[in-house]
C-alpha cells in the first residue's frame, strides 16, 4: 500500500481556532461567519459527518462526545469476493476510489457450489484498457481449491472462501498495515456511499466492529424493496467493518467471522481480549453506522447473468431456484424482471406498478449510475414494461 497522506488535504482552515472539512463545507460562507458552515447532508462542528450517519438512531448525540479527527488518515482495506458483477465494480472503483486504500479482490476458479469455472475478473483486469487507473490499489487473490464438505453444504465452501480472503489478504500479501486502519468487508453486489468510508478514514473515537444497513433492491435498483415490509432483509445492522487490530484479536483475519456476533460470545478467549480492549480505553459495542449506507443490489445483472448466478449459487442458498429449469429460462427471468417478483413470486415492492424511479427518490441507486445512464440503463429502468 502507498505512503497515508496527510490530513491537511482534507480540511481547510478558516480562521485561527476553526479548520472545517472541505467537502463538507460552504467555505466562503464559514469565514463570513468565523466557523464551519455545513454543507446539505453534512453535520458536526467541522461538518465532517454525512447525513447518512449523523441522522441514524442516537448518532447525532453521541457522536459528538466520541468522535475525533485524527492527526493522520487511516488507511481503509476493503475486502470482498467477485464471480461476474462488473458494473457493479466499475462503479464501486469510481466511487470509493478516493476513500480507500487497497481493494482486495479475491476470486477462485469454482463455483459457489463446487463447479469448475473461468476466472471472469483476472481476466477482465490483464486488460489494460479496463480500469487502468486503479490497477494499482487492486490486490486479487485467488482460491485455487475447494473444501470437500462444500459439495453438501454451501456453508462450509462460503465459509471457507471468506477465511480464504481475509487469511491470505492480511498473512500473506499486504503489508505496512497497522492496526488501527479500517477493514471493510462485504459482498461485491454490496456499495457503501464513499461519504461513509471517507468519514472512517478521517475520524476515531467509534467502537468496534462497525454496522450498516443497506438499500436492498433486486433485478435492478427500480425494484428496490420497501424498508419496513416483511420482505426487507436489513432489519438489523449487520456488521461490515473493523480496525485490523479488532480483525486479527477476535476473528484472527478470518473474514467468515465477520457477519455474526462472534464477538459478543462470553468465552475465556474473548473475556480476555475485552479486558486488555477496555484497559486500553476501547470499547467493544457494534456502532450502529447508518441505516442508509449504501445499496445491496441482488441479481443485478442481465437476464443471462441472473441464470449464471442462480445454477452458481452455494447448496446453502435454499431454496435453490437455479435447481428448478422452469426459472432458470431466459424468459421466465425477464417476466420477473417486468414484474418485479421475487423468484417465489412475492412482489418485490408490493405492486408491479410501484417501481421506483429518479423522480420518485433522486438517491435510488449510486450516482455514478445515474451519471451514466445510457451504459447502465437495464440496471436503472425497466426495459420489459
Amino acid at each position: 500500500m502507498e505512503p497515508l497522506d496527510t490530513v491537511q488535504n482534507y480540511f481547510t482552515p478558516i480562521n485561527e481556532e476553526n479548520t472545517c472539512y472541505t467537502n463538507g463545507t460552504n467555505i466562503e460562507y464559514s469565514r463570513l461567519q468565523n466557523k464551519c458552515v455545513c454543507n446539505e447532508y453534512y453535520y458536526g462542528q467541522d461538518c465532517g459527518v454525512p447525513s447518512y450517519i449523523w441522522k441514524t438512531g442516537h448518532n447525532a448525540k453521541l457522536l459528538p462526545k466520541i468522535i475525533r479527527r485524527r492527526k493522520n488518515p487511516r488507511r481503509v482495506i476493503y475486502g470482498f469476493p467477485v464471480n461476474h458483477e462488473f458494473d457493479l465494480f466499475e462503479t464501486r472503483m469510481a466511487m470509493q476510489a478516493d476513500a480507500v486504500d487497497a481493494f482486495v479482490v479475491h476470486e477462485s476458479n469454482y463455483t459457489n457450489s463446487g463447479k469448475s469455472k473461468p476466472l471472469h475478473f483476472l481476466h477482465k483486469l490483464q486488460d489494460d484498457n479496463w480500469l487502468r487507473e486503479y490497477h494499482n490499489k487492486i490486490i486479487y487473490i485467488f482460491q485455487d481449491t475447494f473444501p470437500p464438505g462444500g459439495l453438501t453444504d454451501g456453508r462450509i465452501a462460503d465459509a471457507y472462501m471468506r477465511r480464504n480472503l481475509g487469511q491470505t489478504a492480511f498473512r500473506k500479501r499486504l503489508k505496512g498495515f497497522m492496526d488501527d486502519d479500517l477493514f471493510v468487508y462485504n459482498d461485491g453486489d454490496e456499495l457503501i456511499r464513499p461519504e461513509i468510508l471517507m468519514f472512517f478514514k478521517l475520524y476515531e473515537g467509534f467502537s468496534d466492529p462497525v454496522g450498516f444497513k443497506y438499500r436492498w433492491s433486486i433485478f435492478g435498483f427500480f425494484w428496490t424493496v420497501k424498508p419496513k415490509s416483511k420482505f426487507y432483509k436489513y432489519h438489523d445492522f449487520e456488521s461490515a467493518a473493523m480496525t485490523v487490530g479488532f480483525f486479527k484479536d477476535f476473528y484472527d483475519y478470518d473474514a467468515s467471522l465477520i457477519r455474526g456476533s462472534a464477538f459478543q460470545d462470553n468465552n475465556a478467549h474473548n473475556k480476555k481480549l475485552k479486558n486488555i480492549y477496555k484497559d486500553n480505553g476501547k470499547r467493544i459495542d457494534l456502532f450502529h453506522c447508518s441505516d442508509d449506507a449504501g445499496w445491496h443490489c441482488s441479481y443485478c445483472f442481465k437476464p443471462d447473468g441472473i441464470r449464471k448466478k442462480l445454477l452458481d449459487a452455494p447448496l446453502s442458498d435454499w431454496p435453490r431456484w437455479g435447481d428448478d429449469p422452469k426459472r432458470t429460462k431466459i424468459d421466465y427471468i425477464e417476466n420477473f424482471i417486468r414484474d418485479g417478483k421475487n423468484f417465489d413470486s412475492t412482489l418485490l415492492r408490493g405492486s408491479s406498478d410501484d417501481m421506483l424511479t429518479p423522480e420518485k427518490d433522486l438517491d435510488f441507486a449510486p450516482k455514478y449510475m445515474l451519471d451514466h445512464i445510457q451504459k447502465y440503463k437495464y440496471l436503472l429502468v425497466n426495459s420489459y414494461r
